[in-house]
């Protein structure tokens, strides 16, 4: 019976997290032969290319405006297409032969319709090795965060509670990870899914997944997707209509101010460990056995693919040559993957920002201003993808705080004009500032001033 059944079904995937994919049994550590989240679909516009790196090469994305299929392709006419897909809402490219690209293996919610998702974008000046690392500590909730946000204060995640944490960790057919509870006796699960994908959950059904994207050396962009469970209560107010686009805003302005927090640790730590030669680590404490687990999956990967580092280097182990200023003099020697040199005049050409790619690509990236770029190193936004967002563009988050303001003076006349009303006011200016992602950030600029001087005549603010 066994014999006649295995090859009509599939065994199924013990996952700790809601994500689940299907893993070749017993696979060696590598960089290749791996699916990476390279954007989400909502920054491809049609027949517009959107530009963009992976372990330093520079990758062109395009929807055909016909079918409305993504192509994949490198910078020079050398290059091969990589095998390229859109899977429920981000656009994954495969880092192999694409003729041994594999399905199977793309990370699959089986219920996103029964989610709310929030996407956010977040540009780190770090490699991304430690952003994993941050990502899968949770002990550094308490210490760094401190409860510093809502949804993390009140889980109780503060430092008066860090001896209260309990991790235990666990592997199931996907990855490897904690399971514990918080302060709060809430459930938590933290998943590392290799290469470069953190997950967390719980058993509220919320649920975030990092895509970490390695740009090149010192360049990381973050994938960040929220789902919250559509339940009675959240299906009825995503009726409301300012609900969802208020919803966006809290979360993403939560998340820039956890990214600027951890910024500047991360940045010190690359620091001490990649210019000073510190161990990445000399003793262990509470949670740090599953960061030990990533760092010597990185080194078993490198030794598995033959090579010092993942950078620069494409999945059959020839070397690719990228023209950026932002990547290190110390990087000489560039081939494509399939052995031939890279022609360097056309390399230089590609690393170019495409015509597209100077434009806003997600969302609220239309609120960044040219005076904003302009203040960024020029390493930022001349090499694609352009560094928009929070944390290197702190700009941004700074100057959304001007409508966090407005949320408070909102909480703080509620006395005085009532609940509903408040709540309306509320509700109203996000959906205009929602609305606005649309328009040029010259237009959001006057929309936020308006609505501080609006706020400002309407509510009466405490003493």
């Amino acid at each position: 019976l066994r014999e006649h059944v295995s090859p009509l079904v599939e065994a199924p995937v013990t996952s700790y997290a809601p994500e689940r994919a299907w893993r070749p049994p017993d696979a060696p550590a590598s960089f290749n032969n791996s699916w990476y989240a390279v954007a989400f679909s909502s920054e491809l516009q049609d027949a517009a290319p959107y530009a963009t790196r992976l372990f330093g090469e520079p990758l062109a994305l395009t929807r055909h405006p016909a079918g409305g299929a993504v192509r994949c392709a490198g910078p020079d006419s050398l290059a091969a297409g990589y095998e390229v897909v859109e899977h429920q809402g981000l656009v994954w490219v495969w880092r192999g032969d694409p003729a041994s690209a594999d399905h199977r293996m793309l990370p699959t919610h089986p219920t996103p319709e029964a989610t709310h998702a929030v996407e956010t974008i977040l540009d780190y000046g770090c490699d991304w090795k430690y952003i994993v690392e941050n990502n899968l500590d949770t002990p550094h909730l308490y210490w760094l965060h401190d409860g510093s946000i809502p949804p993390i204060e009140s889980l109780g995640c503060n430092r008066a509670n860090i001896g209260s944490i309990g991790l235990r960790f666990f592997a199931d057919d996907v990855g490897v990870g904690h399971i514990g509870k918080t302060s709060k006796k809430v459930t938590k699960v933290v998943r590392y899914d290799a290469p470069n994908v953190v997950r967390h959950g719980g058993v509220s059904g919320f649920s975030e997944e990092f895509n970490i994207v390695p740009l090149g050396p010192h360049r990381t962009r973050v994938l960040l997707r929220q789902r919250f469970p559509k339940g009675p209560i959240l299906s009825t107010l995503l009726r409301v209509p300012g609900t969802a686009p208020m919803l966006q805003y809290l979360v993403r302005n939560w998340n820039y101010q956890i990214g600027l927090e951890d910024y500047c640790v991360m940045q010190g730590q690359a620091h001490n460990i990649d210019d000073f030669g510190a161990p990445n680590w000399r003793a262990t404490s509470s949670g740090d056995d599953l960061i030990v687990r990533f760092w010597r999956w990185v080194a078993a990967a490198r030794e598995a693919d033959g090579a010092t580092s993942e950078y620069f280097v494409r999945w059959d182990g020839a070397r690719v040559f990228a023209a950026c200023d932002f990547f290190p003099a110390r990087v000489s020697s560039f081939c494509r993957w399939d052995g031939s040199r890279v022609d360097e005049a056309a390399a230089a050409a590609a690393a170019q920002p495409l015509s597209a790619a100077a434009a806003p690509s997600h969302a609220d990236a239309s609120l960044t201003t040219e005076e904003e770029m302009s203040s960024l190193a020029e390493r930022y936004t001349t090499a694609v993808p352009v560094a928009q967002y929070p944390p290197i563009n702190h700009a941004l988050y700074s100057r959304q705080q001007t409508l966090a303001n407005l949320f408070e003076r909102v909480g703080d006349a509620m006395p005085q004009v009532g609940v509903a009303s408040a709540v309306g006011a509320a509700g109203g200016l996000v959906t205009a500032a929602g609305a606005a992602t649309h328009a040029n950030s010259e237009g959001m600029s006057s929309l936020l001033v308006a609505a501080a001087d609006l706020a400002n005549g309407v509510f009466t603010l405490p003493a």
